[in-house]
């Protein structure tokens, strides 16, 4: 991939990861090959420059889906992609991954149809729904990056009433409060909106507990209601760009740092209005 195009996916990739509300991950796609058995996908998956994307210090963690594949065993599959990968690094570094299931350091995705397989590697880490504010013991809450679509569909705006008709962890208004208030979804996780141990709501959720009724179209409307279960977590896991090394070189890192601070000043003004 040419140097230029390089940047431009990254710094795309940090915008999406700090503020899509609505995507679970965001993946880069590094091939796209045609297979007939599972020692076509290791080739594929052998070819690829892993080294430049990760050091084999590093734990990784291999998902494969499929639709209409003739392979009869994905972990069979997952298996020679793992070996590839293992295989390439330790070729070239001299050392292989180890793999971890639970908490990897990176993630690497591979969809196969009947005639295709597809290789990614996640840039989120944590699945971007994981906002950093929920106690995840919670039974079944609704995800919030669907509470954000289910949203958008509505063509809610501020000046607009919203109920939320779950009644459960308030995650519909927790959503509409972190749209109105300017907060970005990955706030927390991008570590520019700290989790306040002593509150045992979000920023988000204590707003909305406070909000009066707007006046003009400039402020949140909101019902009263404060969650029953919402407890502030901090993700230490952050984003998973964070731990491939196109992500850390210096220009990345300033540009994480001017959408960082922007955010800041994006909830400044949105908490500043609401103050009003």
């Amino acid at each position: 991939m040419p140097v230029g195009a390089l940047q431009s996916l990254v710094r795309s990739h940090l915008a999406i990861n700090l503020h899509s509300r609505i995507a679970s991950r965001c993946i880069v796609q590094l091939t796209h090959t045609t297979y007939r058995k599972e020692d076509d996908v290791y080739k594929a998956a052998r070819g690829l420059a892993w080294e430049e994307w990760f050091e084999p210090t590093q734990t990784i963690r291999v998902d494969v889906t499929a639709h209409r594949s003739p392979l009869t065993s994905l972990n069979f599959v997952t298996l020679r992609i793992k070996d590839a990968v293992c295989d390439r690094l330790r070729e070239v570094k001299g050392e292989r991954p180890s793999i971890d299931t639970e908490v990897p350091d990176v993630r690497i995705y591979a969809h196969l149809t009947a005639t295709h397989v597809t290789i990614y590697l996640d840039t989120s880490g944590q699945s971007l729904f994981k906002r950093g504010w929920r106690d995840e013991k919670g039974a079944a809450p609704l995800k919030e990056n669907l509470a954000a679509g289910i949203l958008a569909l509505t063509h809610w705006t501020i000046d607009k009433p919203l109920m939320d008709p779950m009644c459960g962890s308030g995650t519909f208004i927790i959503e509409a409060a972190y749209k109105a208030l300017n907060i970005p979804s990955g706030a927390i996780r991008a570590g520019i909106l700290k989790p306040d141990t002593n509150q045992p709501t979000s920023p988000g959720s204590e707003a909305i507990s406070k909000t009066e009724p707007a006046q003009d179209n400039e402020k949140p409307r909101f019902v009263r209601y404060r969650p029953t279960r919402v407890d502030m977590v901090r993700d230490d896991q952050g984003f998973g760009f964070e731990r491939l090394k196109p992500f850390q070189t210096a220009d990345i890192q300033k540009q994480w740092e001017v959408l960082k601070n922007q955010g800041k000043t994006d909830i400044e003004q949105g908490l500043a209005r609401h103050k009003e």
